[in-house]
């Protein structure tokens, strides 16, 4: 059960982060941040930059792409989050950041032995290892963010976290496969949302993205057809806010929303673990599981190129 290995991941990496490694990080990390990732990790990424500004903190969170377009922070430090550790993006970013960082770098990733690792600390930052995750189902990984999701929150929050993915509910998916997908989600709710997105988009159940209610409401409502499938992420008092806004939709419209009753990072893990199961149980509902063999070769070009420095 999908449940049940979120879980057991959860509680292998709060094992792992015990002691001092989780004192050390959180010593390098006092101090503003820059979050750096690459696909679905990018979701985690923002994660880690939310749960910072939380300590008052200044934090950023970028792609890889976009951050060779833009002016590095100051003096932030910078953490490099990738799940294999072998990314071509994230190691060519790795290059980048060592020649324009005037911050200390770190790295976290789930595989021992990595590219990713040999570059941070040749540089002499530290890279913080995880357990590995689920195995991977198909192309959808959906554990694939758990321990570093884990580790955000064990930074600055008591917990423990793994009963945010045991005790994590699925919601019914949409009677018809959706045409499209829409991820509500801000604050500490964001991420959660963005998640969503993308692993709908990677899994190919149909185009998707992440907004607020707000930006919904600028028009985007427009793109709003009956077998769009509207999925709300509230923390806290958001609940009633969403509630009342997204009550006013033609009925036709499916509508999920999840919610926890805490603003932190326990509420945010919650939200994940929800994302995460509803997700599954709509890809197996309406017979979605692709593999390597349904990617295009211009897909697998496009994703093997190398982009140039700017």
């Amino acid at each position: 059960m999908l449940r049940e290995a979120l879980t057991e991941a959860a509680a292998a990496t709060e094992t792992a982060l015990t002691g001092w490694r989780l004192d050390r990080l959180r010593a390098a990390l006092d101090r503003p941040l820059l979050t750096v990732a690459a696909g679905a990790t990018r979701a985690t990424a923002l994660l880690w930059a939310r749960l910072h500004e939380r300590r008052g903190h200044a934090a950023w969170s970028m792609g890889t792409q976009e951050l060779r377009h833009r002016p590095l922070p100051r003096g932030a430090a910078t953490v490099v989050l990738s799940g294999s550790g072998r990314n071509h993006d994230v190691l060519g970013v790795v290059s980048h950041l060592k020649r324009h960082l005037d911050g200390p770098l770190h790295a976290v990733v789930c595989a021992e032995h990595t590219p990713l690792v040999d570059e941070i600390r040749a540089a002499g930052g530290d890279a913080v290892v995880l357990p590995q995750p689920p195995p991977a189902r198909g192309l959808l990984h959906l554990g694939a963010g758990v321990p570093m999701q884990v580790a955000a929150a064990a930074l600055w929050h008591p917990g423990p976290f793994h009963a945010c993915f045991a005790q994590a509910w699925a919601a019914p998916p949409p009677r018809r496969r959706p045409s499209a997908v829409v991820a509500l989600g801000v604050g500490l709710a964001e991420p959660a949302a963005k998640a969503f997105a993308i692993r709908v988009r990677e899994a190919g159940l149909a185009p998707a993205w992440h907004s607020s209610l707000r930006d919904l409401a600028h028009g985007s409502f427009l793109a709003l057809r009956p077998d769009t499938w509207v999925v709300a992420f509230t923390l806290g008092h958001q609940r009633a806010a969403v509630d009342a806004q997204l009550g006013g939709l033609p009925p036709e419209i499916p509508v999920t929303v999840f919610h926890e009753p805490t603003d932190d990072a326990v509420g945010a893990l919650g939200l994940f673990g929800q994302g995460l199961l509803t997700l599954d149980g709509a890809l197996r509902a309406h017979g979605v599981a692709p593999t390597r063999d349904d990617v295009p070769a211009w897909g697998a070009e496009m994703y093997r190129a190398v982009l140039p420095e700017p």
